[in-house]
């Protein structure tokens, strides 16, 4: 998995923040899984393939029995349509959202 130096793994904790920053990619594919590619989950600074979470699916996650090592590289990848939606960043950042506005968004659903 290709992490940034500064979203280091050092503790449980982040771990577990690595898990909940993987899953949400995947809730946020999911709310913006068009036929037509779309920036709306974005907040409109960047766009979603057509079908993301196909397009995840497409990317190392279709071993019928992987590895730990692949298996956790297609979820990199995976999370990489949402997060990496320009096809610019050379890593990951755990502690990041998509963009500045995605990361406040985020803030809003434990009011829900």
């Amino acid at each position: 998995m290709r992490l940034c130096p500064d979203a280091s793994l050092n503790s449980t904790d982040d771990v577990l923040g690595l898990k909940y920053w993987l899953a949400s990619a995947w809730d946020y594919m999911a709310m913006g899984n068009f036929p037509y590619p779309s920036g709306y989950i974005l907040n409109g600074h960047g766009q979603l393939p057509a079908y993301p979470v196909r397009v995840a699916c497409s990317l190392g996650l279709h071993h019928y029995t992987p590895s730990s090592a692949q298996l956790l590289e297609g979820m990199a990848q995976a999370a990489g349509v949402y997060y990496n939606y320009s096809g610019s960043l050379s890593c990951l950042n755990w502690n990041q959202g998509a963009n500045s506005d995605s990361d406040e968004d985020a803030d809003f659903w434990g009011y829900q």
